[in-house]
């Protein structure tokens, strides 16, 4: 019998982001293949409220409750994970989010390494991952860049091609959206004009503060653009937003609270996306985006440009990600264009990303049960300080 320990502590942090998201779909997928699968059973760790995996019927998946993840906690943790393994006789052990199960094989995760390439990795939160990523030997991945990075900010791990795993799009974002839903969707957030979609933070990495540099700039008394912009998810707005959005957008700037079942028809209502993130694992809003014939303005940095390598030239638009002129010209243009992107980028993008990964994972999961290492002991002095027990 071969046994895998799976630690859901990423739904204890975030139970609705895209990593969450990718567990969820992927975890759906391994539990109708246990169905069929001989000599394998899975163990899944809940944390915290983690309400989403608490409250899915799993008819193969074993649910094992386990404490709650605090990072100043991490050394117990991770011996207490390492216990508990060896209790199960875990063949393998794989981390949802950065933990390690000392004293069993560990197989690692990666989903991005924007920690590492904005010099965040003294904070003591994500010491945590940099003890993680070092103390292991293999690593899957969310696309490509992700893969690269990971080896190039830690050497020790190995990434090959067959450790990539796209993220895989819900069935239901493929389906057809008609005219009533969209209507019934605009009417419930009192959306009756066309609006720019804009999906995550407004600064930081995903760049999206790049449009109110361009709108100081702008001459106060320019003829308003006949647009939206509406946020789904992110900061909070504040009043000086609000006023500078309303001088130069006639709909002005709101943020809407969509669940994942939204989101399709939140692209399908657009007039585009405007994605100018500057670092990513994957870049979801751009395949949801494009699979509701939604075109994107973007910048194709890192993980990005794997996904509209499966797109019409015009169904996108790149941008640099560092002039604001740049970013609301292309918005402006792409707007006034009111061209969708192609059905043949929609058909293209459900094939390569809605493909079921989960018997691909289990498969390599079982690969690598033997040849992979137990995490390196000597990154346990690390572990130390975050536990409490030295200063």
């Amino acid at each position: 019998m071969t046994t895998i320990v799976i630690d859901g502590i990423f739904f204890q942090i975030n139970e609705w982001s895209g990593i969450s998201k990718f567990w969820m779909t992927l975890l759906a997928e391994l539990d109708l293949i246990l169905e069929d699968e001989q000599g394998v059973r899975i163990f899944l760790l809940v944390r915290g409220e983690s309400n989403n995996i608490r409250n899915t019927p799993f008819r193969h998946i074993h649910i094992l409750p386990f404490s709650y993840f605090d990072p100043v906690c991490a050394l117990s943790d991770f011996e207490a994970l390492g216990r508990l393994c060896n209790q199960l006789e875990a063949s393998v052990f794989i981390s949802s989010y950065y933990t390690l199960a000392y004293g069993v094989p560990n197989i690692g995760m990666s989903y991005d390494f924007i920690p590492e390439a904005l010099g965040f990795m003294a904070n003591y939160g994500w010491k945590v991952k940099e003890i993680y990523m070092r103390s292991l030997k293999h690593c899957l991945s969310i696309s490509e860049a992700s893969a690269h990075a990971a080896s190039l900010y830690y050497p020790n791990l190995e990434c090959s091609p067959k450790d990539i795993f796209y993220p895989p799009l819900a069935p239901d974002e493929s389906q057809a959206i008609d005219s009533g839903a969209i209507q019934a969707f605009r009417a419930k957030y009192r959306l009756r004009y066309p609006y720019a979609a804009v999906v995550g933070h407004r600064d930081g990495y995903k760049n999206v503060g790049l449009l109110a540099d361009a709108l100081l700039k702008r001459p106060v008394g320019s003829k308003k653009i006949a647009l939206g912009i509406v946020a789904s998810s992110g900061e909070p707005l504040s009043p000086a937003d609000l006023e500078l959005y309303s001088q130069h957008f006639q709909f002005g700037l709101v943020r809407i609270k969509l669940s994942s079942t939204e989101m399709p028809v939140f692209f399908r209502a657009a007039e585009l996306l405007f994605y100018p993130s500057l670092l990513e694992g994957f870049g979801y809003p751009v395949a949801e985006a494009l699979l509701q014939c939604c075109p994107v303005i973007t910048t194709g940095a890192t993980s990005i440009g794997e996904i509209l390598n499966y797109a019409d030239p015009y169904d996108y638009q790149l941008i640099s990600g560092h002039d604001g002129a740049e970013a609301l010209d292309a918005l402006i243009r792409m707007f006034h264009r009111r061209r969708r992107s192609s059905a043949e980028t929609a058909q293209r993008i459900q094939i390569a990303f809605g493909r079921q990964q989960g018997g691909r994972f289990l498969n390599r999961l079982l690969e690598l049960a033997g040849p992979s290492t137990l995490p390196r002991t000597g990154e346990l002095e690390a572990c130390l300080s975050l536990d409490g027990l030295l200063a």
